[in-house]
């Protein structure tokens, strides 16, 4: 691949760069040409076919390159790493290398008083256990300490389980939206909190079963918050 871009770079330097002077140009020693009986443009002749035919033969190169490759059946390699750039087993969103989902939703002309209260409303009937550690209705700014228990179904490939994560859940009103966010997520195992962009199973498809039922987990709590925010049914 990079003797395919080096020359791939090359042909285009010369298309555009080398190939700019092949204009017709005067003899530079006008004196000598009339000397010699030579027409004014033979230099430039001389220049334009001493460099069509480096082209011609870097066409011919990236075309030889290009067959090689592919009866080699040239492919690239998949990567192994089990955190990519942008998810976790290509499954959960990752933000500066954590897992984070956030989601910003336009409400319409709704205030953010009444935003922060449907909030606030939605925190506590979602989770009357759950600790709340900002509750700020001037900048319209809730923060909780919530918890989801994730449950694997026993089979043939997967062991199964019951899993316990915590996440921080943070919503932030304003006039006519709000954005919400989770992040911080730990799973508690054996009385230890391990972050969750750490924890794997035996097997990376057991790992993978694990963050799917944890997506569609997360991906249900903030539908619901939408729900009874966005959609609000006044009485």
């Amino acid at each position: 691949m990079k003797i395919l871009l080096t020359t791939m770079h090359l042909y285009f330097r010369h298309k555009y760069t080398i190939s700019l002077p092949l204009k017709p140009f005067p003899h530079p020693f006008p004196s000598l040409a009339k000397q010699s009986r030579l027409p004014m443009n033979t230099c430039s002749k001389f220049v334009q076919s001493k460099y069509l035919k480096k082209e011609k033969m870097l066409k011919y190169s990236i075309i030889i390159i290009l067959t090689c490759l592919l009866k080699a059946g040239y492919s690239v390699p998949a990567s192994t790493d089990m955190i990519s750039e942008d998810t976790l087993h290509d499954i959960l969103p990752l933000v500066n290398g954590k897992v984070s989902y956030i989601r910003t939703v336009d409400c319409g002309t709704v205030t953010l008083a009444e935003l922060f209260r449907r909030a606030r409303i939605w925190m506590l009937q979602s989770g009357p256990e759950d600790k709340i550690l900002v509750a700020d209705k001037e900048t319209g700014d809730l923060v909780s300490h919530k918890t989801v228990v994730i449950t694997i179904p026993r089979s043939e490939n997967n062991a199964g389980g019951i899993y316990s994560v915590s996440y921080t859940l943070v919503i932030e009103c304003a006039n006519r939206k709000y954005r919400s966010s989770l992040n911080h997520m730990e799973l508690l195992q054996n009385g230890t909190l391990i972050p969750i962009e750490s924890f794997n199973l035996k097997s990376e498809q057991e790992t993978k079963d694990f963050y799917k039922a944890l997506d569609k987990k997360l991906a249900i709590v903030l539908s619901d918050l939408e729900q009874n925010t966005k959609n609000y049914t006044p009485f």
